[in-house]
């Protein structure tokens, strides 16, 4: 049976900041005592953000639970090769190419590497 996936904008921090907790224990980045801090501090922040229109967020269900979350940070790009003019720089996938983003970041777990490079991604020297 296939399974039948809904993706809907997020709004709410308390459901994005336990997913966004959740990639950094993934990839080994946070020891256990760290994942309430980042937590608590990733929701205050994430208020903040989608209130200002910074931050949109979607949310991935499946049987009627959120299985997967994903959103985008807006930010100045200063211009650089790539982006001559400057612009805004995006943080996830497709929505920054409908927007004409040029330059698009994000953390992948050794898990997660293979989706992204089959969307495009490489791997580069930046932090």
């Amino acid at each position: 049976m296939k399974m039948e996936y809904r993706i809907r904008p997020a709004a709410v921090a308390a459901v994005l900041a336990p997913h966004r907790t959740a990639i950094f224990r993934d990839l080994g980045a946070l020891a256990e005592p760290e994942l309430p801090v980042v937590e608590t501090a990733s929701r205050a922040c994430l208020i903040s953000l989608i209130e200002s229109g910074r931050y949109l967020g979607w949310l991935v269900e499946a049987g009627g639970e959120v299985i997967a979350s994903g959103g985008v940070l807006l930010r100045r790009l200063l211009p650089r090769p790539g982006s001559l003019q400057g612009g805004e720089e995006a943080y996830i996938l497709a929505w920054g190419g409908e927007r004409r983003i040029p330059h698009i970041t994000l953390p992948a777990s050794d898990k997660g590497r293979p989706l992204y490079e089959s969307s495009g991604f490489v791997q580069t020297s930046e932090m």
